[in-house]
């Protein structure tokens, strides 16, 4: 195991788990069996309309894995220290909203995608990644059966206002030559990985601006003119951030408003899922998934139900003692910047009423 901001995590490898199965297994036991959620269709039926919310997956080899769905919404969940990723997500789903999560130490990746070519509709938005070793956070890529697929991405894949710490890259794409993710589109992100926004720049994109961006320049084939580079990391893999942007950094007040119908790259697209009319204050969004003056988190409200109360008590004391992920969005009550005692006590006279 290593040890992280005071919490212990499993490691990537070398890990055995003992089991009792309730299931009936027709083709004996595989890594789809151990993941916290699975999402899979059975000959025609096909799971529709599915809420995955405010949940921890810890300590396992995937937090979900989605097959074919319909409609499912993945939202304010904690995944930490899975093995191998925290989410996998085939093709040919529609409609799929991941938003508002807190995915970190994934031990492989922290999200995978093998399908592309299959098509679908996905939006990723207002979540938060970081990863605190030298790996990839997202791996992109078609079917690598019998060395992979010929082919372009089919998917409506939709990155935007997520915020990404630490790793080697964002994304690791893997494509033929000649083909790429031509239908993902990447905008009002904040990408402030230690080394590459892509491990592999591909040589297609559907759109990608409004990002700010640490280090490394884009394919200029591709990158929109309104991405803001900076030669100084915002967050890095040396310790968990609370992915707020300080004051007067460029990643504020430089996206598109995506509230509304907006164009990039030439073609005009409506308001994105999520993003309702007064999600930012000012006259443009800031990039990423915190809002500067306009939180989307209730401070003290740590399992992300709305209200602050006697379980974000027991949570915030959890965090403190190392047996749960420290997240100061929501924990640093007092604004030092760290977790203390005094967090604690804040919380509570929240939660009564007094001053």
């Amino acid at each position: 195991s290593r040890s992280d901001q005071g919490a212990t995590w499993p490691s990537k490898s070398h890990q055995r788990h003992l089991y009792n199965l309730d299931k009936i297994l027709v083709s004996g036991v595989g890594m789809e069996d151990d993941c916290a959620v699975g999402l899979q269709s059975i000959g025609s039926a096909i799971p529709t309309n599915t809420t995955i919310d405010n949940n921890t997956m810890y300590g396992g080899a995937q937090g979900v894995l989605l097959g074919r769905h319909q409609g499912t919404t993945i939202s304010r969940n904690v995944m930490a220290g899975n093995f191998s990723q925290h989410l996998y997500f085939n093709g040919d789903a529609t409609n799929l909203q991941v938003r508002d999560n807190l995915f970190a130490n994934g031990g492989q990746y922290n999200l995978r995608t093998n399908s592309m070519e299959r098509g679908g509709s996905y939006y990723f938005y207002r979540n938060r990644f970081w990863m605190p070793h030298a790996t990839d956070q997202i791996y992109l890529g078609t079917d690598p059966n019998n060395g992979g697929i010929a082919a372009d991405s089919a998917m409506d894949l939709w990155f935007y206002h997520n915020s990404f710490a630490g790793g080697v890259s964002a994304f690791i794409t893997a494509f033929k030559p000649g083909y790429g993710p031509s239908t993902m589109k990447i905008l009002n992100n904040v990408f402030s990985a230690d080394s590459v926004v892509f491990n592999g720049w591909p040589e297609k994109m559907g759109a990608y601006d409004y990002n700010w961006q640490y280090r490394d320049a884009v394919n200029t084939s591709w990158s929109g003119p309104n991405n803001v580079f900076s030669s100084v990391p915002l967050w890095t893999s040396a310790s968990f951030p609370n992915f707020q942007l300080p004051s007067g950094s460029t990643a504020r007040s430089m996206g598109v408003d995506l509230s509304r119908s907006f164009t990039v790259g030439g073609s005009s697209y409506p308001a994105l899922p999520g993003m309702a009319p007064g999600y930012f204050s000012g006259s443009r969004p800031d990039a990423g998934a915190l809002q500067s003056g306009l939180p989307l988190l209730l401070l003290g409200d740590l399992n992300g139900d709305g209200q602050r109360t006697l379980i974000d008590v027991r949570w915030i004391i959890e965090m403190l003692v190392g047996t749960r992920l420290k997240d100061l969005a929501t924990a640093d009550i007092n604004g030092s910047g760290s977790l203390t005692l005094a967090d604690v006590q804040a919380l509570i006279r929240l939660i009564v009423g007094i001053p």
